[in-house]
């Protein structure tokens, strides 16, 4: 087992998303988590990323994670793709993706990163900025930038919501590229069309997990 989660509860001012409920995450898998808007997807998945906490126990390879080991672990085995790509208004299309790891002071491959690129037709977008990119070619470099992190686990909120359906088949299959590669992939999503991706669904009814 890679991750597990024991949720005692998960709460906002007025409003309780989880309680009494628990999650197990295996190594390569590649899971989609349904639910009713509003219910908790989200912020489920930024549980599972680490990003958001909550009342109760979160283990990671059987470790318990605690305040000590947080962030080093975040940093260590996520990557993360939201619905906003988050790209940095001022940096060429090429300098976002490579962005996470110069931050981690990491070798840049450059012919890997353009073959990425080339995957998610993105390469002859490499020296523009963000504001010349329509919204889903920001969310294919953002995609980019998730898969050249490199990191053994990647977080996915709706990654293929503004891209039309050749495109959002052409994400859905890169994305099983890296599966296969032995990533393990946790994806929110509100289409049922992509299921013959996934080896395993979750779906939040109640303020439970059901697996």
């Amino acid at each position: 087992m890679l991750i597990k989660l024991k949720i005692n509860e998960k709460s906002f001012p007025n409003k309780t998303i989880f309680k009494d409920t628990s999650l197990e995450i295996n190594e390569k898998d590649f899971v989609v988590i349904y639910g009713e808007s509003g219910i908790g997807k989200s912020t489920l998945l930024n549980m599972i990323g680490l990003i958001n906490d909550f009342d109760g126990e979160y283990y990671f390879n059987d470790i318990l994670i605690e305040k000590k080991n947080r962030e080093q672990t975040r940093i260590n085995n996520f990557s993360y793709l939201f619905q906003d790509p988050y790209l940095i208004p001022y940096l060429s299309v090429y300098d976002n993706i490579v962005l996470p790891l110069k931050n981690m002071k990491a070798d840049v491959d450059k012919e890997e990163i353009m073959g990425i690129c080339k995957r998610l037709k993105i390469d002859e977008l490499i020296e523009r900025k963000p504001n010349k990119l329509s919204g889903g070619e920001a969310i294919r470099v953002s995609i980019a930038r998730s898969i050249a992190a490199n990191k053994r686990i990647i977080v996915v909120d709706e990654p293929t919501g503004n891209l039309d359906s050749d495109n959002a088949e052409s994400v859905m299959n890169i994305l099983k590229e890296e599966n296969s590669k032995g990533k393990t992939i946790i994806m929110v999503s509100h289409s049922k069309e992509f299921e013959k991706f996934f080896n395993r669904i979750i779906k939040i009814e109640n303020k439970k997990i059901i697996c």
